[in-house]
Protein backbone atom coordinates (compact mmCIF):
# COMPACT_ATOMS: atom_id res chain seq x y z
CA UNK A 1 0.00 0.00 0.00
CA UNK A 2 2.82 2.58 0.73
CA UNK A 3 4.46 1.58 -2.30
CA UNK A 4 1.28 2.37 -4.45
CA UNK A 5 1.84 5.98 -2.36
CA UNK A 6 4.75 6.33 -3.71
CA UNK A 7 4.45 5.45 -6.92
CA UNK A 8 1.47 7.71 -7.23
CA UNK A 9 3.35 10.67 -5.66
CA UNK A 10 5.91 9.92 -7.52
CA UNK A 11 3.44 10.28 -10.84
CA UNK A 12 2.59 13.70 -9.81
CA UNK A 13 5.46 15.21 -8.51
CA UNK A 14 8.14 13.99 -11.30
CA UNK A 15 6.06 12.61 -14.28
CA UNK A 16 7.51 9.12 -14.00
CA UNK A 17 5.27 6.03 -14.02
CA UNK A 18 3.05 8.26 -16.30
CA UNK A 19 2.17 5.73 -18.75
CA UNK A 20 2.59 2.68 -17.08
CA UNK A 21 -0.49 3.23 -14.51
CA UNK A 22 -3.15 5.25 -15.07
CA UNK A 23 -4.20 7.52 -12.22
CA UNK A 24 -7.87 5.80 -11.98
CA UNK A 25 -6.96 2.88 -11.31
CA UNK A 26 -4.44 4.05 -8.50
CA UNK A 27 -7.50 5.46 -7.40
CA UNK A 28 -9.57 2.27 -7.46
CA UNK A 29 -7.07 0.46 -5.77
CA UNK A 30 -7.36 2.99 -3.15
CA UNK A 31 -10.80 2.67 -2.50
CA UNK A 32 -10.37 -1.31 -2.67
CA UNK A 33 -7.93 -1.53 0.11
CA UNK A 34 -9.62 1.44 2.48
CA UNK A 35 -12.72 -0.48 2.02
CA UNK A 36 -10.92 -3.68 2.70
CA UNK A 37 -9.67 -1.96 6.06
CA UNK A 38 -12.62 -1.15 7.54
CA UNK A 39 -14.17 -4.73 6.69
CA UNK A 40 -11.43 -5.87 9.07
CA UNK A 41 -11.77 -2.89 11.58
CA UNK A 42 -15.20 -4.07 12.46
CA UNK A 43 -14.81 -7.74 12.43
CA UNK A 44 -12.12 -6.63 15.13
CA UNK A 45 -14.59 -4.79 16.92
CA UNK A 46 -17.03 -7.77 16.69
CA UNK A 47 -14.44 -9.91 17.78
CA UNK A 48 -13.74 -8.47 20.90
CA UNK A 49 -16.95 -7.44 21.88
CA UNK A 50 -17.41 -11.53 21.66
CA UNK A 51 -14.61 -11.86 23.53
CA UNK A 52 -16.02 -9.14 26.22
CA UNK A 53 -19.78 -11.10 25.86
CA UNK A 54 -18.32 -14.48 26.71
CA UNK A 55 -15.99 -12.76 29.95
CA UNK A 56 -19.61 -11.53 31.80
CA UNK A 57 -20.94 -14.71 31.00
CA UNK A 58 -18.26 -17.00 32.47
CA UNK A 59 -18.70 -14.21 35.45
CA UNK A 60 -22.23 -14.33 36.08
CA UNK A 61 -22.50 -18.31 35.69
CA UNK A 62 -18.57 -19.95 36.26
CA UNK A 63 -20.23 -23.08 36.35
CA UNK A 64 -22.12 -23.30 33.22
CA UNK A 65 -20.13 -24.87 30.41
CA UNK A 66 -22.25 -24.40 27.58
CA UNK A 67 -26.03 -23.75 26.85
CA UNK A 68 -28.17 -25.77 27.94
CA UNK A 69 -29.45 -27.75 25.00
CA UNK A 70 -33.11 -26.41 24.56
CA UNK A 71 -32.21 -22.71 25.30
CA UNK A 72 -30.16 -23.21 21.97
CA UNK A 73 -33.26 -23.56 20.08
CA UNK A 74 -34.65 -20.09 22.18
CA UNK A 75 -37.34 -21.50 24.53
CA UNK A 76 -37.03 -19.91 27.84
CA UNK A 77 -37.51 -23.76 29.78
CA UNK A 78 -37.40 -27.32 28.98
CA UNK A 79 -40.97 -28.54 27.29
Amino acid sequence: MVLLFLVDLARELFGLFAGVIPPFVLLEIAVFLLSLKIVWMIHFQVNELSRRMRALEHRADPHAAAPAPWAAKGRSRPV
